[in-house]
């Protein structure tokens, strides 16, 4: 808006420390952004190499995304010819449809949903193709595994694929699967091509949700929720809020609403304001969350786990939801995990006994070395 233009032309006048931006927005993935918004400001106050620098990374960055098209046209031409179902999400998906172009987000891999019946056929499908499952286990451990997460990861050459059953990543109890989106899902354009994506209202709750349990470490995950919501003007907000019910994450799209509030004062709507003032909960996580994210001291560190556990206690919704993730980590097996111990598939349940124990061991070697 010729505001922002304002506030930009302002705000570059000051005696910025350039080198930190440029670090800055490469760390939050946001370079792409601040190079669209500084194109728009022709003030001499801006070094020349700055502009430069963010130029050259923009342009490997549609050089990447462009890759990234390519594999995803194989893969949506190699699964339809397989009748194997699925929906296209973050990364291209939300690049093209809520920025409009595919090179305004810096992402690494494809992710797209399957009918959990249907990964088992999807994977197979792509090891055909030379892609390799990411840890070295052969495909009936790897299902074990996979089963027993939320997704599978596949990789040839410097494509990454990341097929999910689930959307949450078993964050919630309730779980989101191909059969609970795929109803509201929608066309979306990618470079001319028509590829089914999530509805806008089960995008805005996955967004929060993906959040959440990433500590909205990088402002690219607000600004995915704060661009979505000015895109679409005709948000159907009861049903955003209905699904997030379900879903026993009212809080945490409270949480994010309340994000793009503070960063941008985006202009919900009034109800949707009203609401969002009432959860005064969540705001104290909406404060931690924005004091931590620019705090140089915190930049690339995951909170503690008590920080962890007590953040997730203010916008979890079900009290049964924030105990389970409270032991996941003590009891839930990793990658890591199957990779220490190769059990076979009928034996992958012994890995819970072991996750504890090989937790202990770990901790225990630190305190009395």
């Amino acid at each position: 808006s010729k505001d922002d233009v304002k506030s930009l032309h302002q705000l570059v006048s000051f005696d910025l420390d350039w080198p930190y931006i440029v670090d800055t927005a490469s760390y939050h993935k946001v370079t792409p952004l601040v190079y669209n918004s500084i194109g728009k400001v022709s003030a001499p106050d801006i070094p020349d190499w700055f502009r430069q620098s963010l130029k050259k990374s923009c342009l490997f960055t549609i050089a990447r995304n462009l890759a990234h098209y390519s594999t995803l046209v194989f893969v949506l031409e190699l699964f339809d010819k397989n009748n194997v179902q699925s929906i296209v999400f973050k990364g291209l998906a939300l690049a093209a449809d809520i920025y409009g172009q595919i090179g305004m987000r810096t992402f690494g891999d494809l992710d797209m949903l399957v009918p959990r019946q249907d990964l088992r056929k999807a994977i197979l499908l792509l090891q055909r193709e030379g892609f390799k499952t990411d840890i070295d286990l052969n495909l009936e451990q790897y299902k074990k595994l996979v089963a027993k997460s939320h997704h599978a990861v596949l990789v040839k050459d410097r494509a990454i694929i990341e097929l999910h059953w689930e959307l949450s990543g078993r964050y919630i109890s309730q779980g989101i699967q191909f059969k609970d989106v795929a109803g509201r899902g929608i066309d979306i354009d990618i470079e001319g091509r028509d590829v089914r994506s999530l509805g806008p209202e089960d995008l805005l709750v996955y967004l929060c949700l993906h959040g959440c349990r990433s500590y909205w470490l990088q402002l690219d995950m607000a600004c995915g929720v704060n661009e979505l919501i000015r895109k679409k003007k005709n948000l159907d907000w009861e049903q955003v809020f209905h699904i997030a019910r379900e879903q026993g994450a009212e809080k945490m799209v409270v949480h994010g609403l309340q994000l793009v509030e503070h960063f941008w004062s985006v202009g919900l709507p009034a109800p949707v304001a009203k609401k969002t003032k009432k959860e005064m909960g969540v705001q104290k996580a909406t404060n931690w969350v924005a004091d931590r994210m620019f705090d140089v001291s915190k930049k690339g560190v995951q909170p503690r786990y008590l920080e962890g556990v007590k953040y997730h206690y203010l916008i979890m919704d079900r009290f049964g939801d924030w105990f389970r993730y409270a032991l996941r980590p003590l009891i839930n097996p990793t990658h890591s995990d199957w990779q220490w111990l190769k059990l076979s598939a009928p034996l992958s349940n012994l890995y819970y006994l072991l996750r504890p124990i090989r937790l202990a061991w770990k901790y225990l070697r630190k305190i009395f070395r």
